[in-house]
C-alpha cells in the first residue's frame, strides 16, 4: 500500500478525492492518515450528471431533495463506480 511505502520519490498515488477527503468523514478509523499525502497535480476532471426518471415528482434539485427527505424509501442511486464515495455522500445528504 502506498501509505506504508517509504518516501523514495518514486511512488505515486493516483486517486479520486473520496479516499483522502470523504472517507475520513465517513469512517472513524482509517488504515492510513489522509494528511500524510501531498497533492501534486490534478490530472483529470470527472463531470457529474444527476438524472431522474420523468415520472419522479421533482423538476429541480431542491424538489428532488425535498422528495427524498419526505420519502427516503422511494429513491435509489447509481454510480458508474461501485462503492463510489461521492454517491454515498449524495445518498446520505438526500435522505437525512
Amino acid at each position: 500500500m502506498v501509505a506504508k511505502s517509504p518516501p523514495d520519490g518514486h511512488t505515486l498515488f493516483a486517486t479520486p478525492p473520496g479516499p483522502l477527503l470523504i472517507s475520513q468523514s465517513l469512517f472513524h478509523k482509517l488504515a492510513f492518515d489522509p494528511a500524510a499525502f501531498v497533492p501534486v497535480s490534478v490530472y483529470a476532471v470527472q463531470p457529474y450528471l444527476l438524472v431522474a426518471h420523468p415520472k419522479t415528482p421533482a423538476s429541480s434539485l431542491g424538489e428532488l431533495i425535498a422528495f427524498a427527505k419526505a420519502h427516503p424509501d422511494k429513491l435509489n442511486r447509481q454510480s458508474t463506480v461501485a462503492h463510489h464515495e461521492d454517491g454515498v455522500c449524495w445518498l446520505a445528504m438526500l435522505t437525512s
